[in-house]
């Protein structure tokens, strides 16, 4: 049985994470936390030998990758496939700003429609059919392999929930926290993914000790 083995990094905690905004494809950079986040799991990965290191092309995964590569000997590819759900006009926005500022708009969300989008944003469905996509890709260009992801907390959860068969919309018992690691398995013989561990925070401990939490 030919399997390609992945971790799959959240990024380190950023600015509007503390803030409670919604990020989507838009930027704010690591944290101090957020920075000790990333050095926490390129050393835990350092460890691991692994074939590539691919990550999202947006600034706070990218970043976290870039502190992986260092500690693992690896070049980090970018995949824009790997990019957070856009939110579209949303982006920026506190969770409390999108009631007052876009009412419609959040009438719509609340509905939880998964075929529903944001105006300039991507629908449930359509970012983890891409999120879906690019991790099959990535299997299949490495039969064999081990590979470090590094994406985005909506995105990561959708495939997972891909994965444990749970609806877009139904409540999520996981937690993928700031610099989480996830492990999954793709078998090709039967086009099938297993998980192995989900949102492993036990190499954020010392990080975390260091920011004083």
């Amino acid at each position: 049985m030919t399997e390609t083995h992945f971790i799959l990094v959240r990024h380190g905690e950023t600015v509007w994470n503390l803030e409670g905004r919604r990020q989507g494809q838009s930027d704010s950079p690591l944290t101090a936390r957020g920075l000790a986040q990333a050095r926490a799991i390129a050393a835990c990965l350092a460890a691991e030998p692994a074939d590539a290191l691919y990550s999202s092309d947006l600034l706070r995964a990218w970043r976290t990758a870039l502190e992986i590569a260092a500690m693992c000997g690896l070049q980090p590819i970018p995949d824009e496939r790997l990019r957070e759900k856009s939110f579209g006009i949303l982006e920026g926005l506190k969770y409390d700003e999108v009631e007052t500022r876009h009412r419609e708009v959040a009438a719509l969300l609340a509905e939880k429609r998964p075929d529903y989008a944001p105006p300039g944003g991507e629908s449930l469905v359509t970012a983890q059919q891409r999120g879906i996509a690019a991790l099959r890709e990535l299997a299949r260009r490495h039969p064999g392999g081990r590979l470090i992801v590094v994406s985005h907390g909506a995105l990561l959860g959708m495939f997972l929930r891909h994965v444990l068969d749970i609806s877009l919309v139904a409540p999520r018992r996981f937690t993928l926290a700031n610099g989480s690691l996830s492990r999954v398995t793709y078998r090709h013989e039967d086009d099938a993914w297993h998980i192995t561990s989900l949102g492993e925070i036990a190499h954020l401990l010392c990080a975390h000790s260091a920011q004083t939490l």
